[in-house]
């Protein structure tokens, strides 16, 4: 059974967005399976570093959208996004160097996606329906 499995009530109902978040929830399963079985040090945080990499991916994504449809709270979520992204990179250094730390790591970032996507995404759900999706190219 995966630590984080993907939900229905996670769907913002576009599908590039859906895509990318459960994309995310694998990263996060991965790095609770490594921790699970106790892999290498190294291994965890190469699966930190790539979940930090298309985090910001997906976060580029969102914010192109959300600003060339003229979301009105855009400069809030570009906000939150630049917070999170914060929090993960000061949290993951820490982790880099304190191993023991896995299990807070986990707890933190179960909290952060699943309280991102239910509380701020959700936000944008109905206005982007319909609309062109675009990505960086």
């Amino acid at each position: 059974m995966s630590y984080l499995p993907w939900k229905d009530e996670y769907s913002v109902g576009i599908s590039k967005f859906d895509e990318q978040h459960k994309k995310l929830f694998e990263y996060i399963n991965d790095l609770a399976d490594a921790i699970s079985t106790v892999a290498e040090h190294a291994v965890m945080k190469n699966i930190v570093r790539e979940l930090i990499d298309y985090t910001r991916i997906h976060f580029r994504d969102e914010e192109l959208n959300l600003q060339t449809h003229g979301f009105e709270d855009y400069k809030q979520h570009k906000l939150e996004h630049d917070q999170l992204t914060k929090e993960v990179v000061d949290f993951a250094l820490e982790f880099c160097s304190k191993p023991e730390l896995a299990n807070k790591m986990m707890g933190f970032l179960k909290n952060w996606i699943t309280h991102h996507i239910l509380e701020s995404d959700m936000k944008y759900k109905e206005f982007l329906q319909g609309k062109a999706i675009y990505e960086w190219e």
